[in-house]
Order: C-alpha cells, then structure tokens, then sequence
C-alpha cells in the first residue's frame, strides 16, 4: 500500500488535534483575536448553549474582514456572534480521511469539529493530514 493510501484509510480521529479552543458567542472580536494569537490557531470554535444547537466558528479571516470594512475600534465592540458561521460542518470520528477530506473540498471549509454524537472531540485540519504525511 502506498502513503497516501494509508493515510487516507485512517479514522478522522487518528489525525485530528485533541485540543481546541473555544469561545462564547458574547465575546468581543478583539478577545478573540487574541485568544487566536495566543493559543497560535486560526479559528476559534463556538459551542452550543443547549446540546443538539450548531456549533458556530470564528475564524482569523472573519476578524480581519471586520477590521477592514469596520475599522479597528469595531473589534472591541462587535461580538464573535455578529460575525461566526453557524452552522459549522462536522465529522463523526469514525469517518475516513478520505472522506472527510473530500466533504472539506466541496464545502470549502478547511477545518472541522470532530464529533463524537453530540460531543466535540477535536478538530480534523488540512494541517493534521501535511503533519501525518511528514511526520515519521
């Protein structure tokens, strides 16, 4: 078998990042930002208040658009849930790399929760499949 073969049979949960960061949807972009820049990750995950709601991400790109278009003092005013996406797509932790890369294409999301029913496990990045490719 090949590499990519391999790697691409696997589990989601055989390459995704344990831990994530979170924030609620009442927190300020600029708290944000720096939660981002100080955990170095590119998004921050918001969770359902009640089980069973959609999970909602912010990403350093939302905050970077808000910057642009709002300027900088809007940050401190405007909050993650004036800007998250939500619903986020997810993946069971049993679903192949493959396939769960394949769903990443065609949604263009470039990270997702990892789920486990109605628990968030980790996070699956292309980041998580470059790392599983050069890493030993």
């Amino acid at each position: 078998m090949t590499l990519c073969k391999d790697l691409c049979d696997r589990r989601t949960s055989d390459l995704m990042t344990n831990d994530i960061l979170t924030t609620t949807a009442g927190t300020t972009l600029e708290a944000a930002a720096r939660s981002m820049f100080e955990g170095n990750v590119h998004a921050l995950f918001i969770l359902p208040d009640e089980p069973g709601d959609a999970i909602g991400i912010v990403s350093r790109k939302d905050i970077v658009q808000v910057l642009v278009h709002e300027g900088e003092a809007a940050l401190a005013d405007m909050l993650v849930d004036d800007v998250m996406v939500k619903p986020v797509i997810t993946v069971p932790h049993r679903m192949r790399v493959r396939d769960a890369l394949r769903l990443m294409r065609m949604t263009g999301v470039r990270r997702t929760p990892v789920m486990r029913g109605d628990e968030v496990i980790g996070v699956f990045s292309y980041s998580d499949v470059i790392r599983a490719l050069v890493s030993p």
